[in-house]
């Protein structure tokens, strides 16, 4: 009965370790988001993404459709996640030669993508006003 419970043990501690081993981690997730989107395979890129993120898939696939992006695949390259903690990543990769970044976040125990369609903000200081005239009344 001892060896039984031992058994047990080991295999148990066995099963827990091979469980960690097989565990998708941000870097492998990442790389299959990107794989999946280059590929145009949105199903399994919403997959792998919060919720927060279908709506910038669903911007790629209506791009596509309307031949917004060409048929020649990107090239992904160097992808390496930075994570913050258990709940944050940041990934850095290269798609044809330029630096990009991908943010994650854990969420119950498993790593997704969470790639938010936003607006850019408005940067005030770069604004013309195009309807002012010029003053020509003013004596120097």
């Amino acid at each position: 009965m001892k060896n039984l419970v031992k058994l047990a043990m080991v295999a148990l501690v066995a099963l827990s370790m091979n469980a960690c081993k097989n565990a998708e981690t941000s870097d492998k997730v990442a790389e299959k988001y990107l794989n999946a989107i280059n590929k145009k395979d949105y199903s399994t890129a919403r997959s792998l993404a919060t919720a927060e993120s279908k709506d910038m898939i669903d911007m790629y696939e209506n791009m596509g459709k309307m031949g917004g992006e060409t048929t020649k695949e990107a090239v992904i390259a160097g992808i390496k996640c930075k994570e913050s903690g258990d709940t944050t990543a940041v990934c850095d990769f290269t798609k044809d030669g330029e630096a990009q970044t991908l943010k994650m976040v854990k969420k119950d125990g498993k790593w997704l993508v969470n790639e938010k369609k936003e607006t850019p903000p408005m940067n005030m200081d770069n604004m013309v006003d195009t309807t002012a005239t010029k003053d020509t009344t003013a004596k120097k």
